[in-house]
């Protein structure tokens, strides 16, 4: 599910991939480190683009030892 220039992807999805961003951020912050991995996915089907989803899932990949 990639990016095309409707409506959806160019304004709804970074809004709601922020959203799923803090809400990951928020789970790291706490420890739930699957549950944030399945947040920053999640925002990252909706906009693969994402730099900074991309990087906090790597950072909680390497925290787990994955």
């Amino acid at each position: 599910m990639g990016c095309d220039l409707t409506y959806a992807c160019c304004v709804a999805a970074p809004s709601q991939c922020s959203k799923l961003k803090r809400q990951a951020d928020g789970e790291v912050g706490e420890g739930r480190l699957q549950p944030a991995l399945s947040l920053y996915g999640h925002a990252l089907q909706l906009l693969p683009s994402f730099v900074s989803c991309l990087s906090n899932r790597a950072a909680a990949h390497l925290a787990l030892g994955d």
